[in-house]
């Protein structure tokens, strides 16, 4: 195998970001505070770092973002989590992270 494409939703890429790599959801949790310091880092509005840890998935923050038309926090994501599993998997072969919306069918952001 030369290139992954790994696609996911907001959920499952803040795990990725955050170095955990078992994503199912009775594994382990959103990390909230990571989502809110990637919006504080891109300057975000108020609204979108709120978004952040107002509740303890990703979803809201992901809604938030794109009903405040800000897309950087989410661009962000993908940055971090393409990161965190290249560290993980090494450099061996191509990696591209994809963030889809809740529906599954439009790309938001892409890494790599």
């Amino acid at each position: 195998m030369d290139r992954v494409i790994f696609v996911g939703m907001a959920g499952k890429l803040t795990k990725l970001a955050a170095g955990v790599m078992m994503t199912h959801f009775h594994r382990s949790d959103v990390d909230t505070a990571l989502l809110a310091a990637l919006a504080r880092e891109v300057g975000a509005p108020a609204a979108v770092v709120e978004a952040a840890t107002a509740t303890a998935t990703a979803r809201h923050f992901f809604d938030v973002c794109t009903t405040e038309r800000c897309l950087a926090p989410l661009a962000l994501l993908c940055e971090r989590a393409h990161a965190a599993c290249l560290a993980y998997a090494g450099a061996g072969f191509a990696l591209e992270v994809v963030l889809v919306d809740y529906e599954g069918i439009m790309a938001l952001c892409r890494a790599g």
